[in-house]
């Protein structure tokens, strides 16, 4: 939601009952780079290439997200 006003876009988040106590709340609760089996079997299906852009992916999803807690002073949990 953040990424789309910054383009200058209106955006509304929806939550059942109140923002942030139930899947905008809790759906990122661990950030890692694919590991373990994910990776095995991203590899066995789709090769040693796509598996190399999962984990790039998620890495660099986890510095947006440390870029956005740095930017907008976001008091959380969240380490390296």
């Amino acid at each position: 939601a953040q990424a789309l006003t910054n383009q200058g876009l209106k955006v509304a988040i929806f939550e059942k009952n109140k923002i942030g106590m139930s899947s905008s709340g809790y759906s990122t609760g661990n950030l890692y780079g694919a590991m373990g089996e994910l990776l095995i079997h991203t590899r066995k299906k789709f090769g040693d290439e796509v598996m190399k852009k999962v984990v790039e992916a998620r890495l660099e999803a986890i510095d947006f997200i440390e870029d956005n807690i740095n930017t907008y002073n976001i008091d959380c949990d969240f380490k390296r």
